[in-house]
This record gives C-alpha cells, structure tokens and sequence, in this order.
C-alpha cells in the first residue's frame, strides 16, 4: 500500500479500501468493501500505477484481480462448511484442462463479465 501511495496518492486513496486475499503464481486477489473503490481501483491507468508497483516490490510482475468482500467472505464460509476441503486459493477460472487463455481474453471477461463475453473458435 506505502509503494501505491509513493506513487500516486489518488489511486492509494481508492485502493486503500481493499485487503489482499490471496496471491496466485501471477495474481493478487484484492477484496474490496465498496463498488466504486473496486470499480475505480480497476480503471487501467490506476491498475498500470498498482501492477508497477506489485513487480518493483515483489520483484515480479503480478496481475491485479479483484473480488467484492462479501463474495470472498460468502466463499470463504462455504469452504469451512464442507470438511476436508481445500483451502480457498486463487484459480484462473477461464482455463480447460490445462489450456491457457490469451490475456486479451481475461481482460474482456474482467471488463464486460463474464456473463457478456462469448469465446468463439
């Protein structure tokens, strides 16, 4: 969060809402208590500021994903709920079998939803 805010402290004052949850190879899964801080933390000038500062501070460049908190909290519950499950942790959820998806492709589904977005061959 020091690093975003060194940065640029307008796009800190929107990405401080958010708590990070889970880290994937490439990811950082942000939740945020409200839309508009989510919403504005995404907006792709304000995720270049984020994403530059994950891989100067990380030492690598890691993908902004984010979630709302009540979703992760509601995820969270019902992995508890079901006994010897895994533990919750971040998965690109537009992969077959191992296939991976061009980033173009995780990019429309993160702006549009994934409920719009039509994948055709």
């Amino acid at each position: 969060m020091q690093g975003v805010k060194e940065e640029k402290v307008t796009v800190h004052a929107w990405f401080v809402d958010g708590e990070p949850v889970s880290v994937m190879e490439d990811a950082v899964l942000v939740a945020f208590k409200n839309t508009i801080h989510r919403d504005t933390t995404e907006k792709p000038a304000n995720r270049q500021v984020i994403e530059n500062v994950f891989a100067a501070r990380l030492g690598k460049p890691y993908r902004l994903v984010t979630i709302m908190q009540r979703d992760w909290n509601e995820a969270a519950q019902k992995s508890a709920a079901k006994p010897g499950t895994e533990e919750l942790r971040l998965e690109h959820e537009h992969e077959d079998a191992g296939a991976k998806t061009e980033p173009w492709i995780d990019e429309a589904i993160q702006l549009f939803g994934e409920d719009l977005v039509v994948i055709k061959e």
